[in-house]
């Protein structure tokens, strides 16, 4: 319903540097409303530094803050995010590059609620995708399935792995519920 732009960008020898902050009061975007939002970021060559990038809805909210090179990689040092009474947040920064199709992370690590979420991902032509479990509820993952068949409760432990081979994805998975 509102939206607040402050900015001053200049550029001097094709070198942009600058700042800008948006603000915006309640609205919706790509199908999902908020009542604020705020992202304040510097320009400092290529380089955009998001110093904080904040969104509420209700008692959710996602909050970010970090930085792109301007050519392929990006560093996200803190996220956080609440949604139905789930909280993530990384305890190290979150790295990864993309160009084109192909993009790499390196290896993560997710505090989920009082569960550990821990992995690496690497895609293009093969996929590749390493996750790492503790005290995981599977709630987390279920609130997303449709299938009544797929809806169990309790804690997860254990590792995923998922691999291109061409066509299809070969998985394999070494977990247990609690």
């Amino acid at each position: 319903k509102s939206i607040e732009l402050n900015s001053n960008i200049s550029i001097n020898d094709s070198i942009p540097s600058g700042y800008f902050d948006i603000k915006t009061g309640k609205g919706s975007w790509s199908g999902r409303s908020f009542d604020s939002g705020t992202v304040s970021a510097l320009i400092e060559d290529k380089v955009i530094i998001v110093e904080n990038c904040h969104f509420k809805s209700g008692n959710d909210f996602l909050q970010a803050s970090g930085e792109f090179d301007g050519i392929n990689q990006y560093i996200f040092d803190r996220v956080q995010f609440a949604y139905q009474n789930n909280y993530l947040i990384n305890s190290k920064p979150l790295r990864f590059f993309m160009e084109d199709s192909i993009f790499e992370f390196e290896p993560f690590e997710f505090h989920i609620n009082d569960g550990v979420l821990e992995g690496v991902i690497n895609g293009g032509d093969e996929l590749e995708c390493r996750l790492k479990m503790s005290n995981f509820d599977s709630k987390i993952l279920t609130q997303f399935l449709e299938d009544q068949r797929l809806k169990f409760s309790g804690l997860i432990f254990g590792e995923i792995w998922v691999k291109s081979n061409g066509v299809n994805l070969d998985l394999d998975t070494d977990i247990s519920l609690k």
